[in-house]
């Protein structure tokens, strides 16, 4: 019988591991998109946390035509007499090369020629305009351009069409020594720079980029054919400049650089080296640089890159490492890591490696998880993914060769929960019935550890910090109204139970439900002190699982939803309370008090979450909090801060950091009673529509009462709240 119940896993587990070998080996069609979405994501966490950092002497940085720059020099396109001083300037602090990642395709208009259009054709001999032709020259911008890229070696940017229109000149074509592969692209047109730059520059290379299906950047291409020439990418040709190699050689997957080894795949493609974050490079303001406001160190021997990260003028794109990054520092990377080595890259039998993994894995862990008691499953089933992550990161720091793991990985996973969820229906029936009785007070996973531990049920009462959140439908009384007993209970069991499940995900407790309000806290039973970050992060999810709910009603003919969440951390008294009749499991205290009100208070901003001042101070350093008062609220003496988290602090742009940083200046203004300031800044806010900033009206209309109805001189900019 024993023989028999241990077979049963194991024969199911084997299939399991045959079907998932197969797909993966023939990898058809209907599971490609999938597992390429998988393999991605897995390679992008594998990115952000393996990358080798920049050597703090890189020979590189960047000359970045900036916000800055374009506010005091002009907006774009510059006059290329400018873009002459900034090259002179570079050659004169001792540059190496001058990298631009910029196409110039068109002629700058001479303003002689100008003036000589807007002659008539009867004075065309005068003594003036032959004047004016005798010193053309001194006007001619792109031959003073191109005289100044002549005095250090200079590479320009350009591109590579499959078809269209051509532009410009191309530069000479790479020397390949050895058989070029036959699946690099071939394109029938391209934008060059026009002659006389192009002339003058050492070489030029090409801009394009490659993003995968999910438009993400995590390879780039660093050969291309125009007509069957060949021609490098611009990183590459900035590496091949510094060390004045004139062709490279190939080799079976890559080529050679000098005496380094580019690995590439057939289409010519590299992972991008990334080095870190956006801007893990020297930057220096272009504006500076031509005020001289640099110092030599910064240019003297390095390889500079010119291009702009502007507003709506640099290129920002997703990447495997940052959801935004700038376009000239991914060459700027490729060439980096050019030159000092740095260059991971998925061998050709990493894919054998990874199905040989999912075999041999699968079939050990088919047979021998059966056997295992449940607290030596989970110890396996973490060595195993360790040990695997190990050899991952040695052949990656090592040997630089990138090599999936998550699919082995994710099969022991499988068959670890299989195994553990075979054995509770098996061997734990009274476990079972346990849970059963006491799940409708405690999350499962405390029970669990109850049981794991051997501990009995003590839902006695205790004092300790937590974290509430209170989560209600706006307007749902009056949505009701006109509505049928049925349709609201269809309509609320589809809200809850996904808004639930979020909790849940998150280790919440759930209190209570009272009518479409949702009580959870965290913290209790089971000790968390992460309570109030994942409270948070529980009540960010809640608000994007709203979408999904809202598209569920659409389809079904229902109204849309909207749902203000308050969440509030402080000092509470938890445990199981009640009368003998009706008990439960919930938290009572001040603080809890101050969560409801907390959300109530997301309808007068037209918010979807406000935090208290305990849970911001908690989760600051995870979250991009914004301000939104000062606020006294009914029963309180004391004025509380609150705050609406906008995002995480990793997804944080500058733009929305710079908008959150004007809406607290202009908090301090309002709070100093300097109406004008405050108002003309909330309007400006106002104005931008930053998404999930609050509705700018209720300050203005603040602004406009509190001329009316000076405040005392003790007034802090406090509000008080006369309702619940």
């Amino acid at each position: 019988m024993k023989l028999k119940r241990l077979m049963l896993p194991s024969v199911i587990g084997v299939s399991f591991v045959a079907i998932l070998s197969f797909l993966f080996l023939i990898n058809p069609a209907v599971t490609r998109s999938v597992m390429n979405l998988v393999e991605n994501w897995a390679y992008d966490l594998e990115v952000k946390n393996y990358y080798r950092p920049l050597e703090t002497d890189s020979p590189i940085c960047i000359v970045d035509i900036n916000d800055a720059s374009l506010d005091q020099i002009g907006r774009w396109p510059w006059p290329r007499n400018i873009l002459a001083q900034i090259v002179e300037t570079s050659a004169n602090f001792g540059a190496k090369a001058l990298i631009f990642n910029i196409v110039f395709s068109s002629p700058e208009q001479n303003i002689i020629d100008e003036v000589e259009e807007g002659i008539p054709s009867s004075q065309q001999g005068d003594q003036a305009l032959q004047y004016l032709r005798s010193i053309r020259g001194l006007f001619d911008r792109d031959l003073q351009f191109s005289e100044s890229i002549q005095k250090i070696p200079t590479v320009l940017g350009m591109a590579l069409f499959p078809q269209g229109a051509s532009q410009g000149v191309l530069p000479p074509p790479l020397q390949v020594l050895g058989e070029l592969p036959s699946e690099i692209p071939n394109n029938g047109s391209f934008l060059g720079n026009i002659k006389i730059l192009q002339g003058a520059a050492a070489q030029a290379g090409f801009i394009n980029s490659a993003p995968d299906a999910d438009g993400v950047l995590r390879s780039s291409p660093l050969l291309l054919k125009e007509n069957e020439k060949v021609y490098g990418a611009l990183g590459l040709c900035a590496a091949a400049v510094y060390h004045d190699i004139q062709h490279i050689e190939m080799q079976p997957d890559g080529f050679l650089l000098g005496s380094t080894f580019v690995p590439t795949d057939k289409r010519g493609c590299l992972l991008i080296p990334f080095r870190g974050p956006p801007h893990s490079f020297s930057y220096i303001s272009a504006v500076d640089l031509l005020h001289g406001k640099v110092l030599r160190e910064q240019l003297e021997g390095k390889i500079v890159f010119i291009g702009s990260t502007a507003t709506a003028l640099g290129v920002l794109a997703p990447t495997a490492i940052a959801p935004l990054f700038p376009g000239i520092e991914i060459q700027a990377t490729i060439t980096a890591s050019l030159l000092d080595r740095y260059l991971p890259y998925k061998p050709h039998w990493g894919r054998s490696w990874t199905f040989a993994a999912i075999c041999v894995l699968g079939i050990l862990c088919s047979f021998w998880f059966p056997r295992l008691m449940p607290l030596s499953l989970t110890a396996v089933s973490v060595f195993i993914p360790i040990i695997l992550l190990i050899i991952h990161q040695l052949l990656w720091f090592h040997y630089l060769i990138v090599v999936d793991i998550f699919f082995p990985i994710m099969t022991v996973a499988i068959l670890f929960i299989f195994n553990l969820i075979y054995g509770y229906f098996t061997e734990d029936e009274q476990r079972k019935e346990l849970k059963l009785i006491f799940e409708h007070y405690v999350p499962p996973e405390y029970i669990d550890v109850m049981l794991e531990r051997g501990e009995s049920a003590n839902l006695d009462g205790e004092t300790k910090e937590m974290t509430v959140l209170f989560a209600d439908i706006v307007g749902f009384t009056h949505m009701a109204e006109s509505m049928s007993a049925q349709k609201i209970k269809g309509l609320l069991n589809e809200y809850l139970s996904p808004m639930t499940e979020v909790i849940f995900r998150h280790h919440g407790t759930i209190d209570k439900y009272v009518g479409d309000m949702i009580i959870a806290f965290w913290g209790a039973p089971l000790d968390n002190p992460q309570h109030a970050s994942a409270a948070v992060e529980s009540a960010v999810e809640m608000q994007k699982q709203l979408d999904v709910v809202n598209l569920g009603f659409k389809k079904g003919g229902q109204p849309a939803i909207h749902i203000g969440i308050g969440v509030n951390t402080g000092s509470m008294n938890v445990g199981d309370m009640g009368s003998k009749f009706r008990r439960a499991y919930t938290v009572i205290s001040d603080s809890v008090n101050t969560g409801a009100r907390l959300e109530s208070l997301t309808r007068l901003y037209k918010v979807g979450i406000i935090v208290g001042e305990e849970t911001q101070r908690k989760t600051k350093d995870q979250f991009l909090y914004l301000k939104l008062d000062k606020v006294k609220v009914k029963g309180k003496d004391r004025a509380i801060d609150i705050f609406e988290p906008i995002c995480s602090l990793q997804q944080a742009s500058t733009q929305l950091s710079t908008a959150v940083q004007l809406h607290e200046q202009t908090l301090q203004k309002l709070w100093q009673r300097d109406w004008d300031g405050a108002e003309r800044q909330f309007a400006q806010l106002h104005s931008m529509a930053m998404p999930n900033f609050p509705n700018y009206q209720v300050y203005l209309d603040r602004i406009a009462d509190l001329r009316t109805h000076n405040p005392p001189d003790q007034w802090m900019g406090e509000v008080v709240l006369d309702t619940k």
